[in-house]
């Protein structure tokens, strides 16, 4: 299983938006296409198939590693959380205000009432719980969503789940605030209520100092 305190304070540093002076210009188009190349492999050697539909000049203002990052954890999500034969289509193109990238399968889905919850820290489903992981694959996913003020939104397939990250349309080379969805805003909602406690449970520590 995975570390969970780097995990953790990876987390944490990017809530705090310590990693948003590395932001820059990132070809959004040829970091999907490297990741379907490279795990479209991995999906085969464990019995599914992926897919990926890119266009071609997508850019968005970020951190190259930390979208890298975010897209990898969603197509893993995809790869060891669904049953042997589902298929998985990755996809990038411009969306109604900027990019978005999706993740979508044909697999077991997850009811409407989690969509939000799952992307909480250590939050698995049932199902899952026999994968690898330590529940905070989509945490991180969210964080990263949210410090690049982009959608995170899961949705039905019908069947399976349908993962979409949308970002802001880039205007003067910055992004602009994206207004979330329902259920991506639940997500956001946790960890500012999770920072806020944070920084509660802290100040003590540095009045006494």
């Amino acid at each position: 299983m995975p570390s969970v305190r780097p995990t953790l304070l990876r987390i944490a540093q990017i809530e705090a938006g310590e990693k948003r002076g590395g932001f820059g210009p990132v070809d959004l188009s040829e970091i999907v296409a490297r990741l379907g190349d490279a795990y479209a492999a991995v999906a085969e050697d464990n019995g599914r198939t992926l897919r990926a539909d890119v266009q071609p000049g997508l850019v968005v203002q970020g951190d190259r590693d930390l979208l890298t990052q975010l897209l990898a954890n969603l197509i893993e999500n995809a790869i060891h959380h669904k049953p042997p034969g589902t298929a998985i289509v990755l996809t990038a193109s411009t969306g109604a205000a900027g990019p978005i990238c999706v993740v979508a399968d044909n697999g077991l889905g997850i009811p409407e009432e989690m969509h939000g919850k799952v992307l909480e820290r250590f939050v698995r489903m049932d199902r899952s719980r026999s994968a690898p992981g330590n529940g905070l694959g989509l945490a991180l996913a969210a964080a990263v969503a949210d410090l690049h003020c982009a959608s995170l939104a899961l949705d039905d397939n019908r069947p399976g789940l349908r993962v979409a990250l949308a970002f802001p349309p880039r205007t003067g080379g910055a992004a602009q605030p994206l207004r979330l969805s329902a259920r991506s805003a639940a997500g956001a909602a946790g960890m500012r209520a999770r920072r806020a406690e944070s920084r509660s449970f802290a100040s003590p520590a540095r009045r006494r100092r």
